[in-house]
């Protein structure tokens, strides 16, 4: 150990002395003071961990949101906007809940409107099978249609409804066979059945061609099912045989009614 040390004494002292020689204050000052180097080093490393965590990417909104919501008293934390969480009492309605009273006062004050002009005959098309509706009809709904047309024969049952629908979309028979069915379940009495075509490039393309002796079917189907009058042929439209169809239904219904009286 006393040569270790007498080594080291004499290494340090010719160091020194090549500083002292070379006029390098700089030098002499970093090699008198290694601790100090060292542990500035040590705690810059130290120093690192939190400084990362310091600068990490904030945590998604909806982790801060829950853990903000969490760490709230009680009373403070947000309820959700649903009609079951609401409490009873004087609780503002949900967005969901307005919307609907909103979308059944505007159906409501349409049928109104309709009922009070008093016309012949109300038609509103529901023109393709529900299925179909996003692609073909993606701007309506289909029991929007169907309840628009139940509300105006509840206001005015005298006034002939009627809707149509076109086939060669893609839709089945069972399909067409259920419009019928809700059809007949909101009274309506007149149904008209086409063939779609495409009218431009940019409509849906037709899938099928649909056979006159399957639109004679359906209007077999249809009258059986109780509608007052049907046309059902590949180019029957809305307004076909408009005035000869409208004398065809009214005698239909006075005879129905007539049974009905016996």
């Amino acid at each position: 150990m006393r040569t270790s040390t007498a080594y080291f004494a004499g290494v340090g002292t010719v160091i020194a002395a090549v500083a002292a020689g070379l006029g390098g204050g700089y030098l002499a000052a970093n090699i008198a003071h290694p601790p100090v180097q060292a542990v500035s080093k040590l705690e810059r490393r130290m120093s690192a961990e939190p400084i990362h965590v310091a600068t990490a990417p904030a945590e998604p909104v909806s982790r801060v949101a829950a853990t903000n919501a969490a760490s709230a008293p009680a009373q403070e934390q947000p309820q959700p906007q649903t009609e079951a969480a609401a409490p009873s009492g004087n609780a503002a309605p949900s967005t969901n809940n307005v919307r609907a009273e909103e979308k059944a006062a505007s159906e409501q004050k349409t049928a109104t409107n309709v009922a009070a002009a008093r016309p012949d005959v109300f038609n509103h098309n529901l023109e393709t099978v529900p299925r179909l509706y996003p692609t073909i009809r993606p701007g309506a709904r289909y029991f929007t249609s169907l309840n628009l047309l139940s509300r105006v024969k509840e206001q005015e049952p005298g006034i002939f409804t009627k809707s149509g629908i076109m086939v060669g979309l893609g839709e089945t028979k069972e399909e067409v066979m259920q419009v019928m069915d809700d059809l007949r379940a909101a009274d309506v009495d007149f149904l008209t059945i086409g063939q779609y075509l495409q009218p431009t490039p940019k409509h849906a393309k037709v899938m099928e061609f649909v056979t006159p002796a399957a639109f004679g079917a359906y209007a077999a189907i249809a009258r059986a099912k109780g509608f007052l009058q049907v046309a059902s042929s590949p180019l029957t439209r809305s307004s076909y045989h408009a005035g000869k169809d409208f004398a065809e239904m009214r005698a239909a219904r006075e005879a129905h009614l007539a049974r009905a009286a016996r």
